[in-house]
C-alpha cells in the first residue's frame, strides 16, 4: 500500500511543497520517503528565461527583440492584464517559432526557451 502526501492528483501552488510517501507491505514493513517541489511563478520563470537569454550565444537583434517581448509581458502580470499577458507569451512563442522555421535561431536553442514560454502560458493561466 502506498499513501502520499499530499494526494495523488494535486495541483501544486506556486511555491515549494514537500511530498512525503509512506509504502506498507502485507508483513507491516514501512518505508518513507519525502522530496520537495519547486512551483515557480510565471514572473520567476520568465526572470529565469531572461537570465538565460542573456548568457546565450543566440544573435543580438534575436537577444534584444526577446528581452522586450518578456519585459512587456512582466509588466502586464505586475498589473494584473491577464488577456494582454496571454497575448504578449504568444507573440513571443510566435516570434521564436517563425526565427526557429527561417533558422536565425536553432532548434537547440529554441525549444528550451519554447518550453519555457509554454509552461509561463499555463502558470499565467491563459
Amino acid at each position: 500500500v502506498l499513501f502520499r502526501s499530499p494526494a495523488s492528483g494535486t495541483k501544486f501552488a506556486v511555491g515549494t511543497t514537500t511530498v512525503t510517501c509512506t509504502a506498507k507491505d502485507s508483513r507491516n514493513n514501512t518505508s518513507r520517503g519525502a522530496f520537495t517541489i519547486t512551483v515557480k511563478s510565471a514572473g520567476g520563470q520568465l526572470d529565469d528565461l531572461i537570465r538565460w537569454i542573456d548568457q546565450s550565444n543566440l544573435p543580438a537583434p534575436v537577444k534584444a527583440i526577446l528581452k522586450s517581448q518578456i519585459a512587456y509581458v512582466q509588466r502586464y502580470i505586475a498589473s494584473g492584464k491577464l488577456h494582454q499577458q496571454c497575448q504578449g507569451i504568444d507573440a513571443t512563442i510566435n516570434y521564436l517559432e517563425t526565427a526557429k522555421r527561417n533558422h536565425q535561431v536553432s532548434s537547440q536553442l529554441a525549444d528550451p526557451m519554447l518550453q519555457v514560454l509554454r509552461q509561463v502560458r499555463v502558470v499565467a493561466a491563459c
